[in-house]
């Protein structure tokens, strides 16, 4: 089965994975997994169940980086 994956986009260049990380712990999303594509400008979070992915998107919303709205 596969893993509840949320995409993230809209990441200004120079962002670097541990700032990112430290985002999204700080609204209390913890990804199992993260596969970074920060040059590109997005990345994967993977979770373990449904229901942390749909609570992820909701925190993850109203998130900037760098004066930048995410795309979710």
């Amino acid at each position: 089965p596969r893993a509840p994956t949320v995409f993230v986009g809209g990441i200004p260049k120079g962002t670097r994975v541990s700032e990112l990380k430290a985002l999204v712990r700080n609204l209390g999303v913890e990804p199992l997994r993260v596969l970074w594509r920060g040059g590109a400008g997005y990345t994967f979070l993977f979770f373990e169940q449904e229901e942390e992915a749909e609570s992820a998107i909701t925190k993850l919303a109203a998130l900037e980086v760098g004066g930048k709205a995410l795309r979710i």
